[in-house]
């Protein structure tokens, strides 16, 4: 009866251990800021408390530079600079998609000034998770003044991918480019 039992303890823990899927981990660490520009007391004493917050839609990574109010999915994740967070996911192949933002209008109302300065830098950069190995994503804000009414500090995020300890792909996710999508023209899942 001993080894019956023990034969089926076996067989139990052989089974647990090939049917759970081998996670893989993202380390999405978050540098100080730094400024290109002298900022007042005031901002930076609010900088202090600060960070980004972004999530998941699927395989992609949001980082939105807009209030989320306009962003569909669920961010459930807000790291402050300096800090890291541990993400245990699914091994498989993810990108980073930045919904940026540069102040062009000022006056009009939300849906106008996010028509003019809002827009969707897709797929920016991609990662991989791999079973049982830490990808990560460094990600160092660097505020600069935009703006032509009023001054507007924005954090640029020179972001970096290092995947078993090399630098595998790096880019700056917010940054406008002729392949970013206008606020007006994405029809994808990301906003209302």
């Amino acid at each position: 009866m001993k080894r019956i039992c023990g034969l089926v303890i076996s067989i139990l823990l052989a089974t647990t251990v090939f049917a759970a899927d081998p996670m893989g981990t993202l380390l999405f660490d978050l540098k100080p800021y730094e400024t290109d520009v002298k900022l007042k007391k005031k901002v930076q004493k609010q900088l202090e408390h600060s960070g980004i917050r972004w999530g998941f839609n699927g395989n992609e990574l949001v980082i939105p530079m807009v209030s989320e109010k306009y962003v569909k999915p669920e961010l459930g994740h807000m790291t402050r600079y300096g800090e890291t967070e541990e993400v245990p996911l699914p091994p498989g192949d993810y990108w980073i998609t930045c919904i940026g933002y540069e102040q062009r209008k000022l006056f009009g109302g939300p849906e106008k000034i996010l028509s003019e300065s809002a827009y969707f830098n897709e797929a920016v950069l991609t990662f991989t998770i791999r079973p049982g190995e830490v990808t990560k994503l460094e990600i160092l804000p660097r505020y600069q003044k935009t703006g032509k009414m009023i001054k507007m500090f924005l954090p640029a995020l020179h972001t970096r991918v290092i995947e078993a300890d090399v630098l595998v792909r790096e880019a700056i996710v917010t940054e406008r480019t002729s392949k970013s999508v206008p606020w007006d023209a994405y029809k994808g899942a990301l906003k209302f």
